[in-house]
């Protein structure tokens, strides 16, 4: 009797075991593809920030751009 209990437990663990490799495995995969994504979202999100950042220099320049000929012309203006 205690033999047949022996080589139920056994088989029992070796099933776990078994079923606990598999699930290491899929959690890896989930893991690598996982570690893809954030890698991804890393590079969009660098690139997006670099577009907002051109997006305002731009506006910066053009305003200065704007506020220089202004200030060009009134001293022109005044200067007459």
């Amino acid at each position: 009797m205690l033999v047949f209990e022996k080589d139920t437990k056994i088989v029992e663990l070796e099933i776990e075991k078994d079923f606990l490799q598999d699930k290491v495995k899929e959690l890896k995969g989930q893991n690598v593809y996982l570690q893809d994504q954030v890698e991804e979202l890393g590079i969009e999100n660098t690139e997006t920030l670099l577009v907002i950042y051109c997006a305002r220099a731009s506006r910066k320049m053009i305003v200065a751009l704007a506020l220089s000929w202004i200030f060009f012309f009134a001293f022109v203006f005044f200067m007459y």
